[in-house]
This record gives structure tokens, C-alpha cells and sequence, in this order.
């Protein structure tokens, strides 16, 4: 026990209320939660308020704070207010997330507070992105991430400890080891006795303490907090505390003896620091009931603001899925306007322009500096032009890449984060999926994530299965992603601004058998109609709707077509998340016949999404069926023979528009 008098009598008054602020707020949560008021699924921290107040006590308001589904007392510790977080957890309009987020997921951006995480270890590595913006920007602010002792045997986590290792972020890794991973005692989960030998593994600092004594908590942030400030880098924390309850509110945990249970409870974090203060005649018992008492009174203001607050308008619940769209980018100054060059060519120049133009703008990603410059050489040459602080090459560690892509996107950067290959999303997808997709939306509008994820996809000729897949309609699926595809050099160009200019997460995805296709960039300012999918053949007698590569391949059929007397109407639909299908209705409206051509699987693919739109909403223009030409179901062989069997083709376009015609 670190002595009482290392701070003022009236600050541990203040870390005394605090405690019980959290205790009682839990226990009020549950008992509203079994009464039936309370909506969701609740977890409750009753037990380690000690941990919560002792690492959130020292901080500034300007610090950053990333918390776990059982965040509640973080929250508190680092400020929060309890109107707004009772009003989130009824589901109402005033509170901290307008009813999005609940319980896991409550965050104040004002505040620093970056949010409650429903995912187990998904914050470590949105919280390197935000050391990410402090180191970038020279400041002295520091970022506390919590998770429980189960999130260590995590990829993220130990993506994120790397990374954070590697570049001495400014962050505090607090792991509150509260015994448990849902019902799993930790010593059954773990070949070591001592969680923190993962973080010295990866040169950080360690240190172990009794996470129910507060003030050997407040010792340790206080030391981790000065490291960070200083430019010293991170520190992991392990406080050993435990959950009173079981891992949500209606587990009896029957994995648990009342023996194990009570032993622990002799050892409340709050009953210890109060016998201390006592003691040490900082407290008396009436001031402490009196505390209480205030307390009670304030827990119960709170709950009846949220019981009382306005329910959120239901016609308003597709609000924040997106952020509100932006003006189309701006011409480069000072350029010539049009130039020839490759897609590669219109993609290096569309990222350099646009990091001189904002310098909040990061690129991070395998290799990306120089003198390799990614893969495909797109950020060749930035590195040397920006500084390696701005385009950071990262290890292989895809979930760490994202997440601090994310981090730092909540935290007033621009990151362009660069993947591989569209195969290895499948790796980084709770981040892009659970994370970047919903935040803004759980959030309630308090945050943008103005992020772009840069991708190579479809076939690369003789690839195999596990670097050529086309897998669009995953991520089409979720709700507050943005998808752009180019086909031409000029596109390539003008999408990928307008891609790191808008404030929504957006995929950008690169076919791969285009960077070398070779045209007019055109560099005068956007296109026509950028914000829609491009008509690049005007046509009457069929519609063919594609994308990205096989749009040259749609375009080749579509002029073969016209020699047998067939117009072919071809539609690039260049975004593909939200789904823009109006330009598809009037020209099928005109043609009477749609075929829907993709590199990516038939089954399931987005013609397939296209097909039912235009059921419902060109149903009586339709002089035949839909037609879908994909890639054959099976995955992607590397026989050459087979490859080509198995993908689309001009052949098949041809042969299947004709049959229309016989």
C-alpha cells in the first residue's frame, strides 16, 4: 500500500467518491436490468473499481481512452457524465450515443473517451492508432487502453503490442485480470503464471499490482503516464482484481464456489481504501456516509433523467450510417492537366497529390516506404518526399495495420492504410466489419473515420486460390462501408481522391490485372458524374452492368456485338458500396434486357444484389431474365487451363447476349 500522504486529504475524498460512484452505478444497473427497465446485455465491474479510478484518475481531459464491454467504470473514472450514460443505457435520444451504442459500447469523443468495445481485444489496436496521432503531432497526451486477461491471447493483442512496442507509442496497456475469460479461469488459459512476460517480449515495460488496492494503481499509472508523456513509450499494467458477478448480468456463474467468491469480496477494493483513510484521519465514517449517501442521490438524478429522457424518432434510424458527403475533390494546381500513363502511374500521382494538399493524411501498410514502395510500387517515392512519420511501414500484422488505421482516423488523421491483397481482409475483418463499418453509427454521430483501405484484388494470373479472390460482396453486406472500384487510369486517379477525402471508412479496391493498363489521365478536374456509376457505351438493345477489370472485357464483347447488329449499353458501376443502382433502372428501361457481368463467384455475388433491385424496380421494363456471368464456383486453380475456365470471358458475354437474339 502506497502511503496516503503522496497525495492531498481532499484528492482521495475525490478518488473515495469516485469508487463509490462506480459500485453504486453497477449496482443500480443491475437492479434496474433484473427489474426489467433496462434494455440489453449488460456486464458489470462491480469489484474493480479500484482498477477503473486508479488508471483514469491522473489523466486529462485531452488523453485518450479505449475500454471493453465492461466499461462503465472507466467511463465514469474518466469523467463522464451519469444522465447521459443512464439515458444511453434506457436506449434514449440524450444519450451519450442517441441510443446506438448501449451499454458496450458507449463512447464521448469529447471527452477522449474512444469507446466501449463489445469485442474482446478489438480496442488494443484502435488504441495504438490514437498513440499514432499524439507521437505524429509531437504532444505530450497519452492513451489508456483497458481489456481483460482473456483479450492476451488474442491476434489483435499481440498485433497491436508489437506495433505499439515497435514504435513507442505513448500508450498504457492495462489488462484487468479479474480471473476470468467469460467462465474460464485464466491459469487454464495461459502456459505462464505471469500475463505481463507478453509484453516484455515485446520490449515493454511491465509491471504486476494488486488492482484492488487504489493507491498501488495510482503509483503505477502515475509511472506509466510520465513514461508516456516523455516520449518513453509504453507500459503494460497487470491488476490482478475480480468480478463480483458472473461475465454478464443473468450468469450465475455456477463455474465458481462461493468460498473463491467471498474470499475476494473480504478483499473490496472500496472497504480498503476506506478502512485506510480512516486510518490515516483523511475520512471519518460519517463523512462517508455522507459520501454515499450523495452518491445515491446522484445515481438516482441520473436514472431518472434516463428513465424520463425522449426515445429516440424511429424515422431516424438510418441516420450516421454514413457520414454527410463532401464536394467532389479539387484539380491539383499547377499541373499539366492531361497525361498518359498506366493506372499504377494515376494511383501514385492521385496519393501524392493528395498528401501535399493535407498533411493530416498517413499511409501505413508492409512495405509501403521506401525504397520498395508497396508491392506495386503505388507509394514509391512518398516516404522520401513526406517523411517516414507520415508513410510508415508496418510489419505483417493486418488486425494492428486497420485498427490503428481506425485509431487514428477518431483521432484527426487521414490514414490510407494499404493491404496486400483483398484475401488477406479476410485476417482484419472484425476491424473492418465490427469496428470502422459501425462506429460512427454506434457512436451516434460523434465521430467520422475518414480511412481508406487500399487493396489489390481479383485474378492474378496463376495465383492459385489464396491471392486472386474477388470478394466485394462481403463487405458490400455491411452497412457504413463505402466500396470504389476504377476501370480506367483517369478514374483510378479521381476515385482515390475523392476516396481519402470523404469522412466515411472507405475500400478501395485495385483489380490487379489493371495497374498496367495504359491511357488518358485526365487531370483537369473530375469526371462528369463521378458521384455515379459511368456509361461507357451508349446502347438500346441490352444493358450490360460490370465493374473493374472485366469492364475492358464487357466493353471488347459490346463492340464485337455491334457487328452482328446488337447495341450494347455498358455501365460501369465504379461504386459498389452503397449500391448505386438508378442509372442500371433507366437503362434497362430503355433496353428491356440486363446481363450483369463480375470477376467475383456467381453465387452470392453483388449481380446477384443487382438482379433482385432490378426485379423490384424494373420488373415490367424486362423483355427476359436477368442474366449473371460470374466466376464459376469452385476456388481459384492455378492450372492455367483451368483459370480460364473457370472465369468470365468475352466468349461467355458474347454467346449469352445472343442467345437473346436468336
Amino acid at each position: 500500500m502506497i502511503g496516503v500522504k503522496d497525495r492531498p486529504a481532499r484528492e482521495w475524498i475525490t478518488i473515495y467518491k469516485k469508487m463509490q460512484l462506480v459500485r453504486r452505478f453497477e449496482e443500480k444497473m443491475v437492479a434496474l436490468y433484473r427489474a426489467g427497465e433496462l434494455p440489453g446485455f449488460l456486464h458489470s465491474s462491480a469489484g474493480q473499481e479500484a482498477v477503473a479510478i486508479g488508471m483514469t484518475h491522473d489523466l486529462r481531459k485531452d488523453d485518450f481512452m479505449a475500454s471493453t464491454h465492461r466499461g462503465h467504470g472507466h467511463i465514469i473514472g474518466k469523467g463522464a457524465n451519469l444522465d447521459r450514460m443512464f439515458a444511453e443505457l434506457y436506449g434514449k435520444e440524450s444519450g451519450y450515443c442517441r441510443g446506438r451504442g448501449g451499454s458496450m459500447h458507449i463512447m464521448h469523443r469529447e471527452s477522449g473517451i474512444l469507446g466501449a468495445n463489445g469485442i474482446v481485444g478489438a480496442c488494443i489496436p484502435i488504441a495504438i492508432g490514437a498513440g499514432l496521432t499524439i507521437q505524429i503531432e509531437g504532444r505530450d497526451n497519452v492513451v489508456v487502453c483497458f481489456f481483460g486477461d482473456g483479450a492476451v491471447n488474442t491476434g489483435a493483442f499481440h498485433e497491436a503490442m508489437n506495433l505499439g512496442g515497435l514504435w513507442r507509442l505513448p500508450v498504457i496497456y492495462v489488462c484487468e485480470n479479474n480471473q476470468y475469460a467469460l467462465s474460464t479461469n485464466w491459469s487454464k488459459t495461459l502456459p505462464i503464471d505471469d500475463l505481463t512476460a507478453r509484453g516484455a517480449s515485446y520490449g515493454i515495460p511491465t509491471t504486476v499490482i494488486d488492482g484492488n488496492d487504489v493507491a498501488a494503481c495510482l503509483h503505477a499509472a502515475a509511472e506509466a503516464i510520465s513514461r508516456a508523456r516523455s516520449g518513453d513509450g509504453p507500459t503494460l499494467i497487470q491488476a490482478n482484481t475480480y468480478r463480483w458477478s458472473g461475465h454478464h448480468v443473468g450468469d450465475t456463474a455456477p463455474y465458481r464456489t462461493a468460498e473463491e467468491v467471498e474470499s475476494w469480496k473480504r478483499n473490496d477494493p472500496i472497504i480498503f481504501i476506506e478502512k485506510i483513510l480512516i486510518e490515516a484521519n483523511v475520512l471519518t465514517e460519517n463523512e462517508a456516509k455522507a459520501i454515499i449517501a450523495e452518491v445515491d442521490e446522484e445515481i438516482e438524478a441520473a436514472v431518472e433523467y434516463g428513465r424520463s429522457a425522449k426515445e429516440p424518432d424511429p424515422t431516424e434510424v438510418l441516420r450516421d450510417v454514413y457520414a454527410p458527403e463532401k464536394p467532389q475533390p479539387e484539380p491539383f494546381p499547377n499541373i499539366e492537366r492531361v497525361q498518359q500513363g498506366t493506372v499504377r502511374d494515376a494511383l501514385q500521382l492521385a496519393l501524392r497529390h493528395a498528401m501535399e494538399l493535407d498533411q493530416e493524411i498517413i499511409v501505413l501498410g508492409e512495405d509501403v516506404a521506401d525504397p520498395f514502395g508497396g508491392p506495386y510500387r503505388i507509394t514509391l517515392g512518398l516516404s522520401e518526399r513526406f517523411g517516414e512519420d507520415r508513410v510508415r511501414s508496418t510489419p505483417i500484422s493486418e488486425s494492428a495495420i486497420v485498427g490503428a488505421a481506425i485509431g487514428a482516423a477518431m483521432t484527426g488523421k487521414r490514414p490510407v492504410a494499404e493491404i496486400m491483397y483483398i484475401d488477406f481482409l479476410t485476417i482484419p475483418m472484425d476491424q473492418i466489419v465490427n469496428q470502422a463499418s459501425f462506429i460512427r453509427y454506434m457512436s451516434g454521430g460523434q465521430v467520422t473515420l475518414p480511412m481508406v483501405i487500399r487493396t489489390m484484388g481479383g485474378a492474378w494470373r496463376g495465383s492459385a486460390a489464396q491471392h486472386s479472390k474477388t470478394l466485394e460482396a462481403w463487405f458490400a453486406h455491411v452497412p457504413g462501408l463505402k466500396i470504389f472500384v476504377p476501370s480506367t487510369p483517369t478514374d483510378a486517379y479521381w476515385l482515390l481522391r475523392k476516396a481519402i477525402e470523404d469522412d466515411s471508412p472507405v475500400l478501395f479496391w485495385e483489380p490487379n490485372l489493371l495497374y498496367t493498363f495504359e491511357g488518358e489521365i485526365n487531370l483537369d478536374g473530375p469526371p462528369e458524374n463521378l458521384d455515379r456509376p459511368a456509361i461507357r457505351r451508349a446502347g438500346s438493345d441490352v444493358t450490360l452492368v460490370t465493374w473493374g477489370y472485366t469492364t475492358r472485357m464487357v466493353l471488347e464483347a459490346a463492340e464485337e456485338l455491334a457487328s452482328h447488329g446488337i447495341s450494347a449499353e455498358v455501365i460501369d458501376m465504379r461504386y459498389l458500396a452503397p449500391l448505386p443502382t438508378e442509372e442500371v433502372v433507366k437503362s434497362v428501361a430503355k433496353t428491356g434486357l440486363c446481363c450483369i457481368v463480375h470477376e467475383a463467384w456467381e453465387i452470392g455475388g453483388l449481380g446477384a444484389e443487382i438482379a433482385a433491385q432490378l426485379a423490384d424496380k424494373a420488373f415490367f421494363y424486362l423483355d427476359g431474365p436477368v442474366k449473371r456471368i460470374g466466376a464459376k464456383h469452385c476456388p481459384h486453380p492455378f492450372a492455367p487451363v483451368l483459370e480460364w475456365e473457370m472465369l468470365p470471358s468475352k466468349e461467355r458475354i458474347i454467346a449469352t447476349v445472343k442467345n437473346w437474339f436468336i
